[in-house]
């Protein structure tokens, strides 16, 4: 028979230490442990980035910002109404005064001055005309800065007068220059050509003069009439 008296356990003394050596032991949580993932079901927890500035807009909204062709119009409409203005004022104000300085020129300038008094009455009213018209180039020029629906039938009235105008102003012109050259008929066949050379000068000027009157409203009339323009013109106040 074998006896076990010297077994602990059979006795019911205390186990030593050492003896649970040989026993599993929990290690608690580390920080180098791999996080649970989330139960079924539940989303998962969101991380958290580095917030930083966009590099660029992204709530633009299209046709948003104001285009420029106003403003750039309206600026040239408002000087060359003001020039015009100038013009208008000083062709009515010249025939008043040209009298006075006639005797302060040669003979042969001092008679083209009278003959031109002979016109001083179609001049003047051309004069008064053109500084109505001018006035009118202004103030639509003014409307079109601040983007007033006006403008472009202000622009448009105006194109339509100017155009008037400006033939008119041709047809007076060539009158004037027609009867200053049939006057000085005598005086230039002293001059080899002299009438050749008169004639062409007064016929490029005119030429010149009226391609260069008539850019502005036929532009006005041409851009008004495009369909991108009288969208956008609709949109204003």
């Amino acid at each position: 028979m074998t006896d076990h008296s010297d077994d602990p356990r059979e006795n019911g003394s205390p186990q030593s230490p050492e003896d649970d050596s040989s026993m599993p032991v929990e290690s608690g949580p580390t920080d180098s442990a791999p996080s649970a993932p989330p139960p079924l079901g539940l989303p998962a927890a969101p991380q958290s980035e580095p917030s930083a500035p966009p590099m660029q807009p992204t709530d633009v909204v299209p046709g948003s910002v104001p285009t420029s062709w106003p403003t750039v119009l309206g600026i040239l409409a408002i000087v060359f109404g003001g020039f015009g203005i100038l013009g208008g004022v000083w062709g009515f104000v010249y025939p008043l005064v040209a009298g006075r300085f006639a005797e302060m020129f040669p003979p042969v300038q001092a008679q083209l001055m009278q003959q031109l008094d002979e016109w001083s009455g179609w001049t003047t009213a051309m004069s008064i005309i053109s500084l109505m018209v001018a006035s009118l180039l202004l103030f639509g020029g003014m409307s079109l800065v601040k983007r007033r629906h006006r403008a472009a039938s202000i622009l448009f009235i105006w194109s339509i007068l100017k155009t008037v105008l400006v033939f008119g102003g041709v047809g007076l012109q060539l009158s004037m220059q027609t009867q200053i050259m049939d006057q000085a008929t005598a005086q230039l066949q002293t001059v080899p050509g002299g009438k050749a050379i008169m004639i062409g000068s007064v016929a490029i000027g005119l030429a010149c003069g009226l391609i260069f009157q008539l850019a502005g409203p036929v532009f006005l009339l041409v851009w008004f009439r495009r369909r991108a323009i009288k969208e956008e013109v609709a949109t204003w106040r």
